[in-house]
């Protein structure tokens, strides 16, 4: 192509129209995957050019191998000529983008735009008003650009008249709490801030500045509230002693009309924001500038949010706490629980020392207050394990051992913790409370793992004598472990948790499809609770809301993959009618021109849905639950992870309080539908179609957001097989997960770093090993096997280490998937390898504990036998090998345990 490129250099627009009349393809590609537009775009070419080659059909949305179009290479480097040159052709530009952006979005996207660039484009007559499917100017996207979003803004708003400053997106959001929201609160801040409040910016009237300051986005949060939840740069802090510049903004909003105490949905003022941001950045150098600041200003420190809550209640750390208590709080209120400060104290991440207690101790009027369960202060510590010099300052100020409304004590808490240590400081009870002696076999021991190379198993030896876990009956036993054994949702509050957190969820699910009809739903309980296999305590839950209408709209667009991952797309001749529909018109926007789904799409919508009703005060209704102050900011929401995650508190009296994690996972399912490439594994009977859906969890795609991938998963068939199991296979199962647990299993240090159990043995990975443990019984005629709990306890672990010592554990019914690498979020080869030997190393401990032999090789001799074994990465396909080690079958399974 060096001729048509080099006419387009010398901007020879005869030679070009003499080519293209020759019948030249203007979107032939070279072997860099440049068009001659990306030539001219590069080349600067004349507006003749430009404008010969789009009328005749030059793709402006053509990618290179770099995954550049025309029009990125044009917006990013080209110079500011050939972006007016660019805006002068918009009209014979077809610009496709997943958001509905026009060109002059992804300009002050990806640009920082100069002031004479924006008058060029004034003069051309630009629309500014212009949105996008969320709703977004080009205004809201100039204030989005962090870095660049006071130069930007600056700019825009003395060059650019808009008849509506105030215009909200999809979210509730003006471009002043995007601003807010990006901004990294610097001297240039202060600067724009001052000329905004003041009026200075021509096309913005001072007058609109308190209705600005003051307008709510969906959340209820006005630009103040986003302001006062990051009023500086927390990487900055420390760094030098800087003026304090988000006071100084927030001084200028109060002056320009901001209402300090509005409240958002959740009843939040923005001091409360402000204190629940404590948790993540040591704020306590500026933290009481900031609260002096807000009470001189007339905020209520007392104000309370829709639990009940006052800003103190939230603090969670002590030297929040320490500063509060010097300001002109309530330190008798209580909050819908009826709990009180010191009893909340104990709630949140970082545990309080002796210091903050004593101080809170002295300032509270009643150290043995009971909230609405009956607890005590007393009972809230225990609950948390605080330390021991913490349980001596209660009982030193006259704590009384007093016992909740189901009958326990302080002392009934640690020994369920099995928490000797506390249990000895608090308990004060006689022989006949307590019938018998308690028991504390739990201990936390700590092992070496070069003890046991050394054949010094001496220690490991006297942690299996203790815990005589050797035969079925004893093993039994772990099952009603308190706080650790089998959780009952049969009655109690047990019972009363599972169903308030699964009618939170119906209604969370229920009100986002009353918000977008698009997304009619059902919910489906998935994981251990829906299996009958969670441990205690009940603090996670996993459900799957089922977006039905994708599942009716697509199709498979190709075969599964072998990462587990597959495309969908618009069944063939049903755009028309979607568009005719007013139910289904919204959907249109999820698909592109060629009707690819898009994945990243449907999960930021499903996300954004799931946050505003996560903030509306009707979902929260129960009488023993609330809303967690942290739930926006700590949800789990990437389209790379496979649920959305947030969490509720529950504050009982059995379980004083709880911070319960529950797994939403956005999905669709196609009827019929049956990955090809797993014919190993066959389901006798029939519904074997109905074992399959999709996840909107997208794999990494580096540019097209259409490529991406929804991951398919055998949630289904799981949870069948698993409530077929017998109930000593169940037992074991739980057995197994429980045995995994640090509080159960010894830790064990390998080169000075401590092995967590969970995060190499999770319970997905021992359920594979289960399947594969019943699967080579059933391909070797195998019977009655597992008709005890220690032996399916036993060759569970042993299977691990079969895989471990492979790198590979095939998921059951999707062998291509490695469940290592599934439960740990990566596919990283070296890590992969680290972490089976590690996870060898415990099981071969807990095989010991329970009276199976093992020897411990040493590390060196691990590392080089694993170095030798290809991962998941190096050949997938090999992953069926790992299988033959202990199974001579075709993997198929038969009818006493097909899939029904």
């Amino acid at each position: 192509m060096e001729g048509e490129f080099k006419a387009v250099e010398e901007n020879n627009i005869s030679e070009i129209e003499s080519m293209i009349f020759r019948g030249f393809d203007v979107n032939k590609q070279d072997d860099r995957g440049n068009s001659i537009l990306h030539k001219a775009v590069e080349r600067d070419s004349h507006l003749e050019v430009l404008m010969t080659l789009l009328a005749n059909g030059a793709d402006v949305n053509l990618e290179n191998k770099d995954g550049k179009t025309p029009v990125a290479l044009a917006i990013k480097n080209g110079s500011d000529e050939m972006v007016r040159k660019l805006f002068e052709l918009e009209q014979l530009i077809h610009y496709d983008d997943s958001d509905r952006n026009c060109l002059l979005h992804v300009l002050f996207r990806d640009r920082l735009v100069t002031k004479s660039l924006m008058e060029a484009l004034k003069e051309i007559g630009v629309d500014v008003c212009v949105e996008n499917k969320y709703r977004c100017t080009p205004l809201h996207t100039a204030a989005g650009g962090y870095h660049k979003a006071v130069n930007q803004l600056t700019h825009f708003l003395d060059t650019f008249h808009m008849p509506d400053f105030l215009v909200q997106n999809t979210d509730g959001n003006t471009f002043l709490h995007l601003f807010f929201k990006c901004s990294r609160m610097e001297k240039k801040d202060i600067d724009f801030m001052r000329s905004l409040v003041r009026g200075e910016f021509k096309n913005v009237p001072k007058g609109l500045m308190a209705r600005l300051l003051n307008s709510r986005n969906n959340l209820g949060n006005t630009p103040f509230h986003l302001l006062s939840y990051m009023p500086f740069d927390p990487s900055e802090i420390f760094e030098d002693e800087r003026d304090f510049y988000g006071l100084e903004i927030m001084r200028m909003c109060l002056t320009a009309g901001a209402d300090i105490n509005m409240t958002n949905n959740l009843s939040e003022t923005p001091v409360h924001l402000f204190v629940q941001n404590t948790l993540d950045y040591d704020w306590s150098k500026y933290f009481d500038k900031a609260l002096l600041f807000f009470q001189e200003n007339g905020l209520d420190l007392n104000s309370k949010n829709i639990n009940g809550f006052p800003p103190i209640f939230q603090c969670p750390n002590p030297e929040s706490v320490a500063l509060l208590l010097e300001m002109k709080v309530d330190l008798d209120s209580r909050d819908n629980f009826g709990r009180t400060l010191l009893m909340t104290v104990f709630n949140y991440d970082v545990a309080p020392d002796r210091t903050t207690v004593e101080q809170v101790i002295q300032k509270c009027s009643n150290i043995n207050a009971s909230d609405k369960n009956g607890n005590t202060a007393l009972h809230y510590a225990i609950w948390r394990e605080v330390s021991s010099d913490v349980i001596r300052t209660f009982k030193e100020n006259g704590a009384q051992n007093k016992a909740d409304d189901a009958g326990n004590l302080p002392c009934h808490i640690a020994e369920q913790l099995q928490n000797e240590e506390l249990f000895k400081i608090v308990c004060e009870c006689g022989e006949d409370v307590h019938s018998c002696r308690p028991s504390f076999l739990y201990p936390e021991d700590k092992i070496d793992y070069t003890e046991l190379m050394q054949e010094n198993v001496d220690k490991l030896q006297a942690v299996r004598n203790r815990m005589n876990l050797t035969s079925s009956d004893a093993l039994g036993q772990l099952l009603h472990i308190p706080g650790e054994g089998i959780a009952s949702f049969n009655d109690g509050e047990g019972k009363l948790i599972k169903q308030n957190v699964e009618c939170l969820v119906r209604d969370i699910c229920h009100k986002i499809s009353e918000r977008e009809r698009a997304f009619s739903n059902c919910v489906i309980q998935s994981g251990s609770v829906s299996e009958n296999t969670k441990i205690e305590p009940p603090n996670e839950f996993d459900f799957v809301c089922l977006l039905e209408e994708f599942g009716h709209l697509c199709e498979v667009d190709d075969n599964i993959n072998r990462t587990g991952f597959v495309n969908l797309r618009l069944k063939h001749g049903i755009r028309e009618s979607m568009a005719s529909d007013v139910n289904r018109k919204n959907l249109m926007w999820f698909f592109d021109s060629k009707g690819r789904l898009d994945v990243k799409g449907v999960r930021f919508k499903f996300t954004k849905l799931l946050n505003e009703v996560l903030h509306e005060e009707s979902t929260w209704k129960y009488q023993n639950m609330c809303y967690s102050p942290w739930t926006e900011d700590r949800m789990k929401t990437e389209a790379t992870e496979p649920v959305c995650q947030f969490s509720v508190d529950w504050i009982g009296c059995r379980f004083k309080f709880l911070h319960i994690k529950i797994d939403l996972a956005p999905a669709c399912k196609i009827n019929d539908w049956i990955p090809e490439n797993i014919d190993h594994y066959k389901f006798s009977g029939n519904g074997h179609s109905e074992n399959y859906m999709f996840l909107f969890q997208s794999d990494e795609s580096p540019t097209d957001r259409f490529v991406a991938n929804l991951r398919v998963s055998s949630l289904l068939a799981e949870r069948r097989l698993m409530q077929s199991l017998t109930e000593t296979e169940r037992f074991g199962y739980i057995c197994a997960k429980i045995l995994s647990t640090s509080a159960v299993c010894p830790e064990v240090a390998v080169q000075s770093k401590t092995l967590e159990e969970d995060e190499y043995i999770g319970s997905y990975i021992l359920k594979n090993c289960l399947f594969h443990v019943m699967h080579e019984d059933e391909t070797n005629g195998i019977h009655n096997s597992r008709s005890d709990i220690r032996e399916v306890v036993i060759r569970i672990f042993r299977m691990l280490i079969v895989f471990a010592e492979q790198c590979y554990l095939p998921v059951y019914f999707l062998p291509f998937i490695d469940a290592f690498s599934f439960a740990k979020g990566t596919s990283l080869r070296g890590g992969n390898r680290r972490d089976c030997m590690n996870r060898i190393i415990l099981a071969k401990v807990i095989l010991f504990i329970l009276g199976d032999s093992q020897e411990f090789t040493p590390l060196q001799d691990m590392k080089e036998q694993l170095r030798h074994t290809r991962s998941h990465e190096d050949d997938a396909s090999d992953s069926f090998s790992t299988l033959s080690s202990h199974s001579d079958s075709d993997l198929t399974m038969s009818d006493s345990e097909s899939i029904n």
